[in-house]
């Protein structure tokens, strides 16, 4: 009788995990596995429903399995979740084997094993070769657990941790569709996750990409060619290139991209990160040509030069301010993401009010993140050096440090609340433009006024989910505070008659009517 082991993902709403179905692929080559292992797979949304009820759902369906080993993929925005399923497992199902992988098991495999009796085991680093090793042990095919590469577990009290080892080859993975191993069509409207190389050549030291290998190892052109030939004939609708750099090889991303284009026959929307001061112009016309590609994410964290010094990241400016330029000047279809993260070392709120100016000065879209200083990167060992208060707990957001006081991390997130409206809104983009325009003020600076006395007054919840709200009332109340803040009266007829509702859709925020809205 063949052993049955659940393999489970808990994703944040609308993405799609693809690590499992890398694992399950990699396992099933071996033939003993495939006939003595049954792999089952789950993808549970961590937001469809208040977390003590999602829970007691998860653990409903994976107790229904009968497993005798869950396993799951863990993040920092999902542990939580994960440590509370596998404790009700475990009271449910004494003899059930709990297993934990992904970068947040990686980081933190000491503290978790230590502190959590629950957890069996952890596989840290990557995980193909090490989890087929350990259900080649569940099989006995191997003998002992020091075996089992990437592997850490309990002996006598203690935890052990045995040798890593890497894929050298990627084309070693089975074809995912392709082989028919997984219907692509099975995933629904969620952003699928795809990745056609492994490894970084950066030292970020906030990050853990480069943690895994700086070496770049390529899945075959061939391969790549194969498994997009399946996706460009599904269901999906949107596709995410999740390698950390796309255009670290350019005459290769090209060959992808041309394949995509020739093959794209029902328009899925594509996106990808790129580093954008190493992009060559003829790179940029080539994405700028492509009308599918419809959004892209830009690293640029802060405009401090100290900073970004303090945490390895290396950047010419004028490279990126001139390949800015240029993306939107042969292409409008694609909308840029540029990353900032508040609360850097040896940043501070000036600092990060100026990195929105300069942004939005450029006609790109924002996101922003307080810093998580994430145990097992290079930050996290520097962290007394910076002054660096961390949250102990997932996602380990700062708290604050030496040049950002908790105070300002505070007004940071005041303002970002603001930001997030003026992004998600076109009324509120003309109001606040016209505001700074007319006012002479900067908008970080506008920003920072209105976030606070939206907070003072009670308002920041209704700023930060305005999409439960009307906008003509959120509009109303930021033109009462921006009277009462400049004393003098600023009205703007075209914006008064607003009378239209709003809802959150993938990408982009749509108009609904209110006989629409009611209707739903």
């Amino acid at each position: 009788m063949s052993k049955r082991v659940s393999l489970v993902a808990i994703n944040p709403s609308g993405l799609h995990n693809t690590s499992l179905y890398l694992l399950k692929s990699y396992a099933l080559k071996f033939e003993k596995i495939k006939n003595n292992i049954d792999l089952k797979l789950h993808f549970f949304d961590s937001l469809v429903m208040p977390q003590s009820n999602q829970i007691s759902v998860f653990v409903r369906e994976i107790i229904d399995d009968m497993s005798s080993i869950v396993c799951f993929s863990c993040y920092c925005w999902n542990i939580d979740i994960v440590l509370n399923i596998s404790r009700q497992l475990k009271q449910i199902r004494p003899n059930i084997k709990i297993l934990l992988g992904g970068p947040e098991a990686s980081g933190t495999y000491d503290t978790l094993l230590s502190n959590y009796d629950f957890i069996d085991y952890i596989i840290y680093g990557e995980g193909e070769i090490a989890f087929s090793e350990y259900l080649k042990y569940l099989i006995g095919l191997l003998k002992n657990k020091r075996q089992i590469h990437n592997f850490v577990y309990r002996e006598n009290g203690k935890v052990q941790k045995t040798s890593s080892i890497l894929l050298d080859n990627l084309d070693d993975i089975p074809h995912l569709f392709y082989n028919g191993i997984v219907d692509a069509n099975e995933i629904g409207d969620s952003l699928y996750s795809f990745e056609t190389k492994r490894g970084c050549e950066y030292n970020c030291s906030y990050c853990l990409h480069h943690k895994g290998s700086h070496i770049i190892r390529e899945y075959s052109l061939n391969y790549v060619f194969k498994e997009l030939s399946s996706l460009l004939k599904s269901k999906l609708k949107y596709i995410w290139i999740i390698d950390p750099c796309f255009n670290e090889n350019e005459d290769r991303s090209i060959k992808i991209l041309e394949y995509i284009d020739k093959n794209n026959k029902k328009n899925i929307e594509f996106g990808f990160e790129i580093r954008n001061e190493t992009m060559s112009e003829n790179f940029i016309k080539t994405i700028c040509s492509m009308k599918w590609i419809k959004f892209i994410a830009v690293g640029l964290q802060t405009l401090n030069k100290v900073s970004l010094d303090s945490i390895c990241r290396r950047l010419d400016f004028e490279k990126f301010e001139e390949n800015i330029f240029l993306l939107q000047k042969y292409g409008n279809n694609i909308t840029i993401h540029v990353d900032l993260i508040y609360g850097l070392p040896n940043d501070n709120i000036d600092e990060y009010k100026k990195s929105i100016d300069y942004v939005l000065s450029k006609k790109c879209e924002i996101f922003t993140q307080v810093l998580k200083v994430l145990p097992g990167s290079q930050l996290f060992l520097d962290r007394h050096r910076y002054g660096l208060v961390i949250d102990k707990v997932a996602p380990y957001e700062l708290i604050a440090s030496d040049t950002f006081t908790y105070e300002d991390i505070c007004r940071a997130k005041n303002i970002n609340a603001v930001l997030n409206l003026y992004q998600a809104d076109e009324k509120i983009k003309t109001l606040l433009n016209n505001t700074s325009n007319i006012r002479n003020i900067a908008l970080s600076d506008l920003f920072d006024l209105l976030g606070k006395s939206i907070w003072e007054k009670g308002y920041y919840n209704l700023f930060k989910n305005n999409f439960e709200f009307r906008i003509s009332k959120i509009i109303n109340i930021l033109i009462d505070e921006i009277n009462e803040i400049f004393k003098e009266p600023f009205i703007n007829e075209n914006i008064l008659n607003d009378d239209y509702w709003i809802k959150p859709d993938w990408g982009s925020i749509a108009p609904v009517s209110k006989k629409e809205f009611c209707e739903e």
